[in-house]
């Protein structure tokens, strides 16, 4: 799913991006401690760090004020945590999606996935893919292979802990394209590193690994991970994060 104009600034006039900082050393250190943040207690904020994280090299006055716009909103919901209960449910839910295209400097990718553990958020991942995709389509398998692989780390990790989880792994993906390509059900076409991804994400379905299914774009959790989204969207798949607040 593809968003109308760009979060990073790219894309507005230069007098209104602003002159490069004369040094980048708070920026970095200030992105640096997002980082942390958004990888360990805050998936609702991966988007956002994810995008500023690309400027490290060169912040913009346009990037500093989204930088503070940031850390306003994280003040102002700082009350706000994962919630976790315990579980007898060894059931992992996963869902995968791309946006197209959104970095203009270079026209590549933002891929996200999250993991769930019964009702337990246990993993997320927000990040610009590696190579350029020529669709939708293309952005979505991508990110479908980069989510099964980051399933099969945490597999091997609960297996470590003796943990029998329930097999196959459901997979939601909200593009129906994608899904009919990695059931084998259109032929693959594309690059050769494409084809490769498309044929690892094959082989873990025919090995009974996963199962990907259709999950409709309003339910698509992982959205929330590819994109600026609205205000009302944002909160309500924050929701679906299991992001709380602290009395609840």
């Amino acid at each position: 799913m593809q968003t109308s104009g760009y979060a990073d600034g790219s894309c507005l006039p230069e007098f209104r991006r602003g002159r490069t900082l004369e040094s980048n050393h708070r920026y970095r250190g200030d992105i640096g401690r997002l980082l942390y943040l958004s990888n360990w207690s805050r998936p609702d904020i991966a988007t956002a760090v994810g995008i500023l994280s690309r400027k490290v090299s060169s912040p913009t006055k346009y990037d500093r004020n989204a930088l503070l716009h940031l850390t306003r909103y994280l003040r102002g919901t700082s009350d706000l945590k994962i919630k976790i209960e315990p579980t007898k449910d060894l059931q992992i839910i996963g869902y995968m999606d791309a946006e197209c295209g959104g970095n203009i400097s270079d026209s590549k990718s933002t891929s996200g996935y999250v993991l769930f553990l019964g009702e337990n958020l246990i993993s997320w991942t927000s990040q610009k893919q590696k190579m350029v995709a020529n669709s939708s389509t293309e952005a979505e398998c991508i990110a479908a292979n980069e989510a099964c692989c980051l399933l099969e780390v945490h597999l091997l990790m609960l297996e470590d802990f003796r943990m029998e989880v329930k097999s196959p792994v459901t997979m939601f993906e909200d593009n129906k394209a994608c899904i009919d390509i990695l059931n084998g059900e259109r032929a693959r076409k594309g690059k050769k590193h494409l084809r490769r991804k498309v044929d690892s994400v094959r082989d873990k379905q025919k090995t009974g690994l996963i199962k990907v299914r259709y999950c409709q774009s309003d339910d698509m959790i992982a959205d929330v991970l590819t994109k600026p989204l609205i205000r009302q969207r944002f909160e309500y798949l924050r929701d679906m994060l299991c992001i709380v607040t602290g009395n609840e």
